[in-house]
């Protein structure tokens, strides 16, 4: 875990041309996070002054429900192009990096490298960082946001439905920490093979004239399905996990949900808790739900994004071995030729 935190603070100072983009963003997320926690309360007066055959106050509520929620919409749009505009200026400035220090390493290294592994870790995996940034890390901190403040907003409505809640947290923990060990595996044999089927295509086309010349159209075939099948068995393993991730979240979701069902059934028939305040809960456990699942989701694409940060990092590290000296001085080539005495 230190390792990843020590790789993800090496491309943070990528963020520091965009800090005015991240700032409005950073501001639209709390905006965000702060509309969730105002729908609990608007949805309890909601159905207070529908059980007190109050039409009249019943009609406002419902357009103040209806203006906060266009206002969310609203929010939600513009944090997601901030971040979607930032993450792939990131990638940008990624790629650049990486092909600047492509253009500086000598004839030796790319001796030693396949080239389809060059050309996967150049775009594959910038792309991989990209979507880190954009579904895990941008899209987690709204998220997170939202989730501490319909905790605590929740905490203070029923301590005790939510101490309850709070049950299934160390293992929702337990779960994702589980399944990202496993996906991490997986994703480093994906990249891997990912990388040969590449260089695969990439020799063969880039030398069709031999290939066709010899008559091994056929054994350049088999080769690329070969490495085609070995990707294909990594990757459905990866998505074995994921498939079996989300369900398993799901069911822990319905579980606590029942939980809940049991426990304010109880409150409201000695008297502790009235019909619309558990009505209003169960909207806030509702909109817990969606962090939750975003929690899992994103936790997948970082694990991803994780592993191709790695494999940038160790090509951003190869040393160059052919430098310039810095007090090198210019040769003053004029492109002139001249041929004396030549027999």
């Amino acid at each position: 875990m230190k390792q990843s935190l020590l790789l993800y603070g090496r491309f943070f100072p990528f963020l520091k041309p965009y800090k005015k983009q991240l700032f409005f963003a950073v501001v639209l997320s709390l905006l965000l996070a702060g509309i969730n926690i105002v729908v609990v309360p608007l949805s309890r007066d909601l159905f207070n002054e529908l059980s007190n055959h109050n039409m009249s106050h019943f009609l406002n509520q419902l357009l103040n429900a209806l203006i906060l929620w266009s206002l969310r919409l609203f929010v939600k749009y513009g944090n997601f192009y901030l971040t979607t505009w930032i993450s792939f200026r990131i990638a940008i400035d990624l790629q650049l990096l990486v092909y600047q220090k492509l253009m500086k390493l000598s004839q030796h290294f790319y001796s030693d490298w396949k080239l389809g592994e060059l050309l996967t870790r150049l775009f594959s995996d910038s792309e991989s960082v990209q979507k880190g940034l954009l579904d895990g890390v941008f899209e987690m901190f709204p998220q997170i946001c939202s989730f501490i403040g319909l905790l605590a907003y929740l905490f203070f409505m029923n301590w005790e439905l939510t101490t309850y809640t709070l049950v299934a947290v160390p293992i929702f923990i337990l779960l994702i920490s589980y399944f990202t060990e496993l996906l991490k595996r997986t994703v480093h044999q994906i990249q891997k093979t990912s990388a040969d089927i590449t260089h695969v295509a990439q020799e063969t086309i880039s030398n069709i004239k031999l290939v066709q010349a010899f008559t091994m159209e056929k054994k350049e075939v088999k080769r690329f399905h070969k490495e085609c099948m070995r990707n294909f068995k990594v990757t459905m393993i990866n998505k074995r996990f994921k498939a079996t991730l989300e369900p398993t979240v799901a069911i822990l979701n319905f579980l606590v949900i029942l939980l809940i069902i049991y426990i304010g059934g109880l409150q409201i028939a000695s008297g502790k808790l009235t019909g619309p305040e558990l009505f209003s809960y169960f909207i806030g456990i509702f909109m817990l739900v969606e962090p939750i699942q975003t929690f899992s989701s994103a936790f997948i694409t970082l694990t991803q994004a994780l592993v191709s940060n790695e494999r940038l990092a160790e090509l951003i590290d190869t040393p160059v071995q052919i430098k310039n000296k810095k007090n090198a001085k210019e040769i003053n080539i004029k492109g002139k030729v001249e041929l004396k005495d030549v027999a």
